[in-house]
């Protein structure tokens, strides 16, 4: 039987909830144009339009601070949306960006064919679209996406033809621009896109959840995942709303930039560092208080433990949560060389100009020619 079509809280049909950003008309009075303004003039009094317009930045603000999940898929992958967004509420507050390998000669249809099974917003992204609680952004064919200070930003790939990386482009970004709010998911497809990506949003203390491999059409992407170590769920699609629901609102998303564990409770703090060197011989009390706290509720997080007394009993009487905390904290770096342009300097200036200065010395005025290099043993830090 064919379904009733749901509506969208404007009362237009769902499907038609794809749509293109549009100028807000809100300055437009009574039929008469009024000029555009960044700010009411303090001489003017409030409008109604000025009232609108202070709404509508709160609420981007308070939007800017829900969770923002980007979701990455190749083949496979829009069965794998559908069968998402048809258990995910269609108000959990998050705020939802697809990475799809789409052929880059032909328009997309996800936008509107997804759209038929949420309630939610459904757009195909445009750049430097806000991002908003409860929308769902659906990427372009052949453009990069990235978030920057909230907003989506659309760059054309600079590769024509070949191996394309989209999902672990978007992935960085999102680890960059929404730190513990950042939060991925690998779902079908083939090849290892993602697998970078996943790397750095756990660096930049975000959640990754990736798709049960058993469930996909293709694993690949799951297994390549799967395979960095750094998924913190591994589920099938229909459990990942429930989990994720839960995640987002343990106050370590939801009260992110408030008082940290270590203002807030210092001697639970020592308990847990404790407990740490006692089953793992390391002692974490000289590393950054920030740091240390910031991955301590993450993991309280994933566990859905929300008071510090509770995490140490739980750390008690689960020593494999105290292994997982222990990995966090030693999560590993993403990549070596992280300033290209100072490696460049080095290698095409620095570096020629002492060997032509030395090339004139004698062998025996010459001596050694040394170069430190800071680093750890096992790329852990």
């Amino acid at each position: 039987m064919a379904k009733k079509k749901q509506r969208t809280d404007k009362g237009t049909p769902a499907k038609s909830a794809v749509k293109k950003k549009k100028e807000a008309p809100g300055n437009q009075s009574a039929g008469k144009a009024t000029p555009k303004t960044k700010s009411s003039s303090g001489a003017a009094k409030p409008s109604k339009t000025t009232a609108a317009e202070l709404d509508v930045a709160r609420d981007r603000r308070r939007a800017s601070e829900c969770a923002v999940v980007g979701l990455g898929a190749s083949a496979g992958g829009l069965d794998a949306f559908k069968r998402f967004f048809t258990e995910m509420p269609p108000d959990c507050g998050m705020a939802f960006v697809l990475i799809q390998h789409l052929d880059p000669t032909h328009e997309s249809l996800t936008g509107d064919l997804l759209a038929k099974y949420t309630t939610m917003n459904v757009e195909q992204v445009e750049d430097r679209m806000p991002v908003e609680a409860n929308h769902v952004y659906v990427i372009p064919p052949n453009r990069y996406l990235a978030v920057r200070r909230g907003e989506l930003h659309l760059t054309a790939p600079l590769e024509r033809r070949g191996m394309r990386m989209p999902i672990d482009f978007f992935f960085e970004s999102l680890a960059e621009d929404q730190e513990e709010r950042a939060i991925g998911i690998i779902l079908s497809g083939t090849g290892t896109d993602g697998t970078m990506g996943v790397k750095t949003i756990k660096a930049h203390v975000g959640m990754v959840m990736v798709q049960e491999p058993s469930t996909a059409q293709y694993d690949g992407m799951p297994r390549s995942a799967m395979a960095t170590g750094m998924a913190d769920y591994i589920l099938p699609i229909e459990k990942m709303p429930e989990a994720l629901i839960k995640y987002v609102n343990h106050p370590y998303i939801n009260q992110a930039g408030e008082a940290t564990l270590a203002q807030r409770d210092p001697d639970h703090l020592n308990m847990i560092l404790a407990l740490l060197r006692a089953r793992t011989s390391y002692d974490f009390h000289c590393y950054k208080k920030t740091t240390l706290t910031r991955r301590i509720q993450r993991r309280m997080g994933l566990s859905n433990v929300k008071q510090p007394a509770d995490y140490v009993k739980f750390l008690r009487e689960n020593p494999a949560e105290v292994t997982l905390l222990f990995k966090d904290l030693l999560i590993g770096v993403t990549s070596y060389f992280r300033e290209p342009d100072a490696w460049r300097v080095l290698e095409t200036e620095v570096l020629p100009d002492i060997v032509r200065r030395r090339s004139h010395q004698t062998l025996e005025s010459r001596g050694s020619l040394r170069e430190p290099c800071v680093a750890v043993d096992s790329g852990n830090d």
